[in-house]
């Protein structure tokens, strides 16, 4: 009966690929909760566990019925996006992306994932690379996908010819990478490919050599 041990068998089941069993841990979870606050925060952290090892179905279905208890959430309509995005349903997530997006705007901060994941799928599924430009310049500094969404922003500025943007939002990206406490890993690789556009596409070697120092102080 003690949620903290179902909580973790419930991890260890998702680790094996024991999804019935999880999904069991997860509805126990769920009953035992006290409130429709209680049961949807369950919902919403078995859905996110489902999801980050791959079980798109199942975590579709936790954010369903984290919906149904808080139906305007923005952290449950985007994980909802999410799941339908693993399973190929573009037009669907996109729409409940911009949903997210717009409750989360509404509640005072816009989503920073919800964000990033719109921006991704406009560059990708629906090859509009200025609207996802547009997208990524909406996540907020201080978030934690700040570092991800200026190489975003400067990878896409790169591919539509704006090489100047381009710099400026690499620049940006290295600014962060200095100011974060904990950068995160993929930084290394992102300041690398910022040296490399400066170097060949904008011949500027000074540029270049200011983003190699920083990752080699990262690493």
């Amino acid at each position: 009966g003690l949620a903290k041990v179902r909580w973790a068998r419930l991890g260890v089941r998702v680790e094996l690929g024991d999804v019935a069993g999880a999904l069991a841990d997860a509805e126990h979870l769920e009953a035992a909760a006290l409130g429709a606050a209680a049961r949807h925060q369950t919902c919403l952290r078995s859905g996110r566990m489902l999801l980050e090892r791959g079980f798109v179905r199942e975590a579709g279905r936790s954010f369903e019925r984290a919906l149904r208890y808080v139906p305007d959430d923005p952290a449950a309509t985007a994980g909802l996006a999410r799941s339908l995005m693993d399973a190929g349903k573009s037009q669907r997530a996109f729409s409940l992306l911009a949903r997210a997006v717009a409750l989360s705007e509404k509640a005072g901060a816009a989503d920073a994932d919800a964000l990033v994941d719109m921006a991704r799928l406009l560059a990708t599924d629906l090859e509009d690379l200025p609207q996802a430009i547009a997208r990524v310049r909406q996540v907020p500094q201080g978030s934690s996908r700040a570092i991800e969404a200026a190489a975003l922003e400067a990878e896409w500025r790169g591919l539509i010819g704006d090489l100047a943007g381009a710099s400026l939002a690499w620049a940006r990206m290295r600014d962060r990478v200095e100011l974060a406490e904990a950068p995160p890993d993929a930084a290394i690789g992102w300041l690398v490919q910022a040296a490399r556009f400066e170097r060949e596409t904008q011949a500027d070697v000074l540029s270049a050599e200011r983003h190699l120092a920083v990752a080699l102080r990262l690493s």
